[in-house]
């Protein structure tokens, strides 16, 4: 489970000068599921309310979801502010034993601080070690062909943060290499 204090979250980020307002990085509650939609919106202007709400529920609403295998972190301004999200699932690896794997990461940063994707980089990286990966996954949507072409400024902040492209996927090797697969928490 990723609990609401400790090496997973919620994590700060920022001191409020030039790298930005503090962020606070925590599981998204189902109670919260409405307010993000303004922001899911923001990223994915097809995105219906109802279709938001099916995914949410899914990705919250499940045993896995309860035990910490997936869900959706939320990023939060100082006061409360939802300026970022991404949902995140641990995977058994083949290359690397597990993996967690991040996707839909979307992130505001205010007068082009870096403080909001740093924070959130940060909870999943330390999301991705204290359940014992051997690597971190960010999947960015497009196609490898456009990633080239536009040296797309999410990928390269996610690259200099030190993830690689891997297919269309970014990745960033943990160190030691899990042999049994995610935690589960006790199970």
């Amino acid at each position: 489970m990723v609990p609401a204090t400790g090496p997973h979250g919620p994590r700060r980020r920022g001191d409020g000068g030039v790298g930005g307002p503090h962020v606070t990085v925590a599981p998204l509650a189902p109670a919260e599921v409405p307010r993000l939609y303004p922001l899911v919106q923001l990223a994915c202007p097809d995105m219906s309310i109802e279709r938001w709400r099916a995914y949410a529920e899914d990705q919250l609403g499940t045993p896995d979801a309860i035990d910490g295998r997936r869900g959706i972190l939320a990023a939060r301004g100082p006061c409360g502010d939802l300026l970022g999200f991404c949902s995140y699932v641990l995977q058994a690896d083949l290359r690397d034993g597990s993996a967690l794997e991040a996707s839909d990461l979307f992130a505001v940063d205010m007068a082009g601080g870096e403080g909001v994707l740093a924070a959130m980089l940060e909870t999943l990286h330390g999301l991705a070690r204290g359940s014992g990966c051997g690597c971190l996954r960010i999947a960015v949507p497009g196609s490898s062909t456009r990633l080239r072409a536009t040296g797309d400024r999410l990928v390269l902040r996610l690259q200099a943060a030190g993830l690689a492209v891997d297919c269309i996927s970014l990745s960033k090797k943990l160190g030691a290499r899990g042999s049994s697969g995610p935690r589960t928490g006790g199970r």
